[in-house]
């Protein structure tokens, strides 16, 4: 049985669902590639398109490693979507 072929701007469709569907703070890569079913690396390569394009904002939320350190994780979303708090 034959994979179907899934185009490029597929993926940047269905990329924009998750990012519409998105909660205000936006959405990781981890959590992208999850939603989508596909690796980090498509994830990156579908929000450079959209980067490019004028259509995403790249803001940063707070986690927490194992030892308990808070560090800043990037999540991103849809322009005109409000989300976490920028950095310059």
């Amino acid at each position: 049985m034959r994979k179907k072929t899934i185009t490029v701007e597929d993926w940047r469709k269905a990329l924009e669902d998750a990012l519409r569907r998105a909660p205000d703070e936006g959405m990781s890569s981890n959590e992208l590639a999850t939603a989508l079913g596909i690796s980090r690396q498509r994830v990156y390569a579908r929000l450079h398109t959209l980067y490019d394009a004028g259509l995403l904002t790249c803001g940063f939320r707070p986690a927490m490693s194992l030892t308990g350190r808070s560090f800043p994780v990037p999540v991103y979303s849809l322009k005109g979507k409000s989300n976490a708090k920028k950095q310059r």
